[in-house]
């Protein structure tokens, strides 16, 4: 019986990858209690950050990652669209611990 990878795991190999650089700066979205969204600090549209995820997953290809830093009071819905913006662009995601 063969039972498919339904989680998707992906264990350390020999597989080479590319070590970010030095001038990569750590890419964050927050979202705080009244729906107000910020991208590295600047207040923005959810329209303005998918345009900047596309540039951030055109410049760094598979090695695109943001944080996501969520209000415990924000919106599921806000939350599930920066989310969203992050999947079909295929950046990876770390969310934090709401405050």
């Amino acid at each position: 019986m063969v039972i498919p990878n339904a989680l998707n795991l992906q264990l350390p190999g020999k597989k080479q990858r590319s070590t970010p650089s030095s001038n990569d700066t750590p890419t964050t979205v927050d979202i705080r209690p009244d729906g107000v969204l910020f991208f590295n600090n600047q207040r923005m549209s959810l329209e303005s950050i998918e345009k900047k995820l596309a540039q951030l997953k055109r410049s760094r290809g598979e090695d695109a990652v943001i944080t996501i830093s969520a209000s415990a009071k924000a919106s599921n819905v806000d939350l599930v669209g920066v989310m969203d913006i992050a999947y079909r662009y295929e950046i990876k995601s770390v969310l934090l611990d709401p405050q």
